[in-house]
C-alpha cells in the first residue's frame, strides 16, 4: 500500500479522553508507555483504541515530545493522568498497522 494511501482526512467527534504528556527516544518504546498509562485507568473505562500526538514544535531535541492516551466512557478522577474533553476536529491522521518495530 503506498504511502499516500495511509493518510485519511476524518472528522474527530468530541471526545472525552485520559492522557499524558511523555517523551521518549525510540517508538518502540509506545507499547510499554500505552500499557503503563492503561494500568492507570479503572478496568471497562476505555472506549477505544490508544493514541499518540507527536509535538513538532517542541524544546526536545533528542527523540519525540508527545500525548498519548485513551477516550473513556466517563471521568473517574484520582490519577495523575488527564481528563479532558477533546472537542470535534478535523484531523489528518496516519493509521499504523503492525509492529512499532515496522516503519
Amino acid at each position: 500500500m503506498p504511502f499516500d494511501d495511509q493518510i485519511q482526512h476524518r472528522r474527530i467527534e468530541e471526545t472525552l479522553i485520559v492522557s499524558k504528556k511523555v517523551q521518549f527516544e525510540e517508538k518502540n518504546q509506545l507499547p510499554d508507555l500505552f500499557q503503563e498509562l492503561k494500568g492507570n485507568i479503572p478496568q471497562g473505562a476505555i472506549s477505544g483504541p490508544p493514541f499518540c500526538i507527536l509535538q513538532f514544535v517542541t524544546s526536545v531535541t533528542k527523540g519525540f515530545d508527545a500525548e498519548i492516551g485513551f477516550p473513556v466512557k466517563q471521568d473517574f478522577g484520582g490519577t495523575s493522568e488527564l481528563a479532558r474533553l477533546i472537542h470535534g476536529m478535523e484531523v489528518h491522521s496516519l493509521i499504523h498497522r503492525g509492529p512499532a518495530e515496522k516503519k
